[in-house]
């Protein structure tokens, strides 16, 4: 399933930063859910597989964040999703998913992620 975030998508290359955001929202009564963003790994050598609708953030309001930050309207794929029965900051809901290499190439009328 393809589907696009309609705001900007901040990500963490840092998962214990992760690991805080969950626990943030376990104990405010949100379910925790655990996004895996993959991007094409030959785009660490060759540009033309890098993803172009993402930026590392410096300087960011979390420290040691390691921000990546997604372009709105990013388009990803659901590669595979986790759900346990009673989701906890321990055992989260966890969505793999792929980002695209570019968002050009995408049809324009995916749908919009709702919980976004």
């Amino acid at each position: 399933m393809k589907y696009r975030v309609p705001n900007f998508l901040a990500t963490s290359f840092n998962e214990n930063i992760a690991q805080g955001f969950l626990y943030n929202a376990f104990a405010s009564g949100q379910t925790p859910v655990l996004w895996i963003v993959r991007v094409d790994p030959q785009g660490a050598d060759t540009v033309k597989y890098r993803c172009k609708h993402v930026n590392y953030v410096q300087k960011s309001n979390v420290g040691g964040e390691q921000e990546f930050l997604f372009a709105p309207y990013s388009v990803f794929t659901v590669l595979k999703a986790y759900c346990p029965l009673t989701p906890s900051n321990h055992d989260p809901i966890r969505i793999e998913l792929r980002a695209a290499t570019d968002n050009i190439d995408e049809p324009e009328d995916l749908p919009l992620a709702p919980w976004s």
